[in-house]
């Protein structure tokens, strides 16, 4: 593994001073109170999370799940006994989660822009039918465990513990601004949001009516100087606002979806054109963050995508199901010698064998039906290509090296369309790798906005505008210090970044570093905010810079395209 860092961009700012200017559990505290005072919340820019509350997914499909007919996630609701014995809930899971670390954790590491994505279901196991059984879980096709009052209460005593902070929640059903999705009644509707507001209390929630967010001082708003616990500390947009506070409902705590001017985030096809057009969105931002604030909307965008090489992808995760399935039901397995290059870099190195009948039965109707819709989208297989019908194996043989050729070479395919020099025979297994490969690359585009913003400062002055961050970025696997995790080691168990948390060198393991995700949206802030003559802020922007390229979570590059990373 070759390790490089980028170009060194002190020499348009220098310092001697090397301690971080905050931590970031308390950045707010530091950073607010430098920033000018006619500063509102809609001229900076917030690190948020993509599906936050992923990470307690449970394994039963929601009721109202995103993404599916109403009907239908019923239906399959009420299956989840019969789908958990063939442990589609847990395979489902493992596609799910975007994130691993905790409301708190997030919390802790920096994030204020939370994506709150909740839907009315029965508990995981109660019948849809049982309606008062009802209540309100975080999203993503599956249910969380915990009830969507649980984490808002998390996230209230955190917030009572760190009075200078403040957090952005958007609430909706998918992430779809101005949308109608939620598929119940406005009572409900309602009785959701009056509990909120008595579980935060008024005086925690922001009166927007009172103190529009484009106009009211940041200073004014979170009363920084003098901090109290009763200050307020959450500003709520609300998916179906109309609905939700009908009936004067505490309207004036909230403001309309309608007003999150949402950019969607990108499926990866080839890492360096998606990086290539952040930079252009970035560099649109002055305009639309002008406009938006003129209009008071927030404008926010999602860096979260997953691979977009499909069909190819959506197969192998098809077949990868198959594959864990058989060795969860037999529960006995042998380790076999392979010289399949797929086995080598992923955790399932044995064939699983069984006498079973009706186990050898279930896995190989499961590959029959991946043969079929192999043959759907037109992809050859490398066996019964040329056969019309399939016939089902009587014996106890596994089945599996036919359907590991098969992922072989869908994932070859799939490599070949990322457009990567040297790999050619990876691709990722779940929506959280995809995103820690795609952070990877995305760095450059944060680096990019960094980088125009501090050579500014020793440069003269153009008129066109310097790019920048929207009100609140979100994105998936945000890691602990304040970074997101751009190595392809498994979140979850997550270790600290680097062996034993001490950071990268050249010979530890690259799977678990990060990229400086707040540090990097807090320079820019001030870089663009700040005046010159402020020297209290032009100091903190110098300690910043200087903490940051010394950091071991600094953007780095390497080369491993075992992994998909390339330089």
């Amino acid at each position: 593994t070759v390790l490089t860092t980028t170009t060194t961009l002190s020499s348009a700012l220098s310092s001697t001073a090397k301690t971080p200017l905050y931590n970031p559990s308390t950045w707010q505290g530091a950073v607010v109170p430098l920033l000018p005072p006619t500063t509102t919340l809609l001229d900076i820019s917030l690190p948020g999370t993509h599906d936050t509350t992923t990470y307690d997914l449970g394994t039963s499909i929601a009721d109202n799940a995103n993404s599916i007919p109403a009907e239908m996630a019923s239906v399959l609701h009420d299956l989840g006994p019969l789908v958990n014995d063939i442990k589609i809930g847990n395979f489902l899971r493992t596609q799910a989660f975007t994130q691993h670390l905790n409301i708190t954790e997030q919390l802790d590491s920096g994030v204020r822009f939370i994506d709150f994505r909740v839907t009315y279901s029965a508990p995981a196991g109660v019948l849809s039918a049982n309606t008062s059984s009802y209540d309100w879980y975080g999203v993503h096709l599956l249910q969380t465990n915990s009830t969507a009052m649980l984490f808002l209460h998390e996230i209230k005593q955190w917030l009572l513990a760190h009075p200078t902070e403040f957090v952005v929640i958007w609430v909706s059903r998918h992430g779809c601004a101005c949308c109608t999705t939620f598929q119940v009644d406005t009572p409900i509707l309602q009785t959701f949001w009056s509990n909120v507001v008595s579980l935060f209390t008024p005086s925690m929630i922001v009166n927007q009516a009172d103190n529009p967010l484009n106009t009211t001082s940041l200073h004014t708003m979170f009363n920084h100087s003098s901090p109290q616990t009763s200050s307020p500390q959450v500003v709520f947009y609300l998916a179906e606002y109309t609905r939700m506070t009908a009936g004067n409902n505490y309207p004036h705590l909230a403001d309309s979806d309608c007003k999150v001017d949402n950019y969607g985030g990108e499926d990866v096809a080839s890492p360096f054109s998606i990086a290539d057009n952040f930079k252009a969105t970035f560099d649109q931002s002055p305009s639309i963050l002008k406009a938006d604030k003129a209009a008071n909307n927030f404008y926010l965008v999602s860096m979260a995508g997953a691979i977009g090489a499909t069909p190819y992808y959506t197969i192998i995760i098809l077949l990868y199901y198959f594959e864990d399935l058989l060795q969860q039901l037999s529960g006995t397995t042998t380790t076999t010698t392979t010289t399949s290059s797929l086995l080598r870099k992923h955790p399932l190195h044995h064939y699983a064998k069984t006498d079973d009948a009706n186990l050898i039965r279930k896995y190989n109707e499961g590959r029959v039906l991946s043969e079929k819709m192999l043959k759907k989208v037109g992809l050859g297989l490398k066996k019964s290509d040329t056969t019309t019908s399939i016939s089902l194996p009587t014996d106890t043989a596994d089945a599996r090296p036919l359907i590991l050729s098969t992922i072989d070479d869908l994932v070859h395919q799939c490599a070949a369309m990322l457009n990567l020099t040297g790999v050619t025979d990876w691709c990722p297994r779940t929506i959280i790798q995809s995103s820690q490969f795609k952070n990877y690359y995305d760095q450059a585009a944060f680096e990019y906005v960094v980088k125009a913003n501090i050579m500014n400062t020793s440069t003269t002055s153009t008129t066109t505008p310097l790019p920048r961050f929207p009100n609140a970025l979100y994105l998936n696997a945000v890691d602990k210090d304040g970074t997101i995790r751009t190595g392809d080691g498994n979140l979850y168990p997550y270790p600290l970044h680097g062996l034993g948390g001490g950071g990268m060198t050249a010979t530890t393991s690259a799977g678990t570093q990060g990229y400086l995700y707040l540090d990097t949206l807090v320079l820019v802030t001030l870089l663009q905010l700040c005046p010159t003559t402020d020297t209290s802020c032009q100091a903190a922007i110098r300690q910043i810079i200087t903490a940051r390229e010394g950091s071991q979570y600094a953007a780095q590059y390497w080369s491993d395209p075992a992994t998909g990373r390339v330089l």
